[in-house]
Formats: C-alpha cells, sequence, structure tokens
C-alpha cells in the first residue's frame, strides 16, 4: 500500500495530537493548595545589618492607609478652593511647616490654614497629580507619617504656567493629627 506524503504528515499530527491528549488526562488529579498558600510563600530572611546608623527610628512598618485619605482630602479643598473651615480638625493646635527652602515655622491651625488658602489664592488654576504615596508608623517613637510624591502644574494669577515635582512628608501625632509638614521641591522650567 503505498500512502501520499500529505497523508502522512496528516497521520503524523493526529498521532501526536493523540499522545498529547492521552498523556494530559492520565486520570492523576492535582495536588491542591494549602488553605493559607501566602504562608508557603513567605521566606524568612536574615536580619539586615545597615551600614549606617539612622538618627530617626528604623523600626517603620506600613501604616494606616487611611491617614493618605486624610491628607487628600487636604488637598481636595485645596483644589476647590471652598470650605477651608473644614481642614481644622485635620490639625493640632500647632503645626510645624519645613518649607522647600528650609525654613522652618510653627504655626497655630488657623495660621497654616490661611496659609494654605494664600498659597491657593495665587493660582487661577491648579491640579496637583499623587505620583506615589506611602503610610508608615514607628512603634518606638508612636508617631505615624505620611509621604506624598506629586507633580504640581498650574497657572498663576498673571497667567505664567507653573510646574514642580515634590515630595512631602505629613506627621500625625498620637491624637491622629497632623501635627508636622515638611517639603522638598524640584522646579520645572
Amino acid at each position: 500500500m503505498h500512502i501520499k506524503p500529505l497523508t502522512m504528515y496528516k497521520l503524523f499530527i493526529l498521532t501526536v495530537i493523540s499522545t498529547l491528549a492521552i498523556s494530559c488526562n492520565s486520570g492523576t488529579t492535582p495536588t491542591p493548595e494549602p488553605k493559607d498558600s501566602a504562608v508557603a510563600l513567605v521566606k524568612e530572611e536574615a536580619p539586615v545589618n545597615f551600614l549606617y546608623p539612622s538618627t530617626y527610628p528604623s523600626d517603620w512598618t506600613i501604616g494606616d492607609p487611611k491617614n493618605i485619605v486624610k491628607v487628600q482630602e487636604l488637598y481636595k479643598i485645596m483644589l476647590s478652593d471652598s470650605n477651608y473651615e473644614a481642614m481644622k480638625p485635620y490639625f493640632a493646635d500647632t503645626v510645624t511647616n519645613v518649607l522647600f527652602d528650609n525654613r522652618r515655622v510653627k504655626l497655630s491651625a488657623e495660621e497654616f490654614i490661611n496659609n494654605v488658602k494664600q498659597f491657593r489664592k495665587g493660582f487661577k488654576t491648579l491640579d496637583e497629580q499623587f505620583r506615589s504615596y506611602v503610610s508608615l508608623r514607628s512603634d518606638t517613637q508612636n508617631i505615624d507619617m505620611v509621604m506624598l510624591w506629586l507633580k504640581e502644574k498650574g497657572v498663576r494669577q498673571n497667567g505664567k504656567v507653573d510646574s514642580s515635582g515634590y515630595q512631602e512628608t505629613w506627621r500625625f501625632n498620637k491624637e491622629g493629627k497632623i501635627d508636622y509638614r515638611s517639603t522638598y521641591v524640584r522646579y520645572d522650567f
């Protein structure tokens, strides 16, 4: 019997497919994953010995993400340029503010809010893009911080377009009120 080459090729493909189908359905059942498979993925690591000591606490852990929302709520008020009095419950009686030029000022909550209001009044339009943020907690110091990375774009009252990238730190005291803010700025001209 003579088989045509094309028919031979078809028979070969059919044989390969049949073999694969039989081998894939061998009747074995997969081993079920343990219920807490995330635990199995955690790898024990040796403690890290840092080369330089930290002048601030080194026991940071991820903090309460609700603190990020609190800071974003402050931004929402500022961007809408209204209802500034709604900011007051977020702040401690005194707020230390370290400005981008390293000036350190202590302000009452009312003064801090007024400064925010005056800053916003300097712009026709203002947009804050939250690039990244993290909430941190130090148990040894009993403090919580929020770190933000933002891109700010605005049009000043004189029509000048302004753009900057900056990083801010917001500290919450043990009562959950903001008592410290610092910022680092890079201007994009």
